[in-house]
């Protein structure tokens, strides 16, 4: 058990040093620039599935590798700081206020579309 403890104490430590992410942060870079290539893949598929494709190929696995990505993205806006009338914010509270009144509806409910298709489909 003081192992586990010991753990525990070494994890807090390194989220507390690493998070809230910077928006500026590399980390935070990197998962945007990989946002943007699921962007561009919905905007080129989704018209492909609707209107050319067969049936059969809809079951496609980058619909539940893209599906992942933004239900991740979620977890991760909320421990992203932001900036509120110019202002970096850091503190959770403030982070999850501020998502909770911009995007988070609106990413729910596509994420939420993208887990019912996907559930539909199999």
């Amino acid at each position: 058990q003081q192992q586990f403890t010991t753990m525990m104490k070494a994890w807090c430590s390194w989220t507390q040093a690493r998070l809230p992410l910077r928006p500026s942060s590399r980390t935070r870079l990197c998962w945007d620039c990989l946002g943007i290539v699921f962007v561009a893949y919905d905007v080129i598929a989704l018209p492909l599935v609707i209107f050319v494709l067969p049936e059969q190929s809809s079951n496609n696995p980058m619909e539940l590798i893209v599906a992942t990505f933004w239900s991740l993205d979620i977890i991760g806006s909320f421990l992203t700081a932001t900036f509120v009338q110019s202002e970096l914010r850091t503190e959770f509270r403030e982070i999850a206020r501020q998502y909770l009144r911009t995007w988070l509806i609106f990413d729910l409910l596509v994420v939420a579309t993208d887990w019912a298709t996907l559930a539909a489909e199999s």
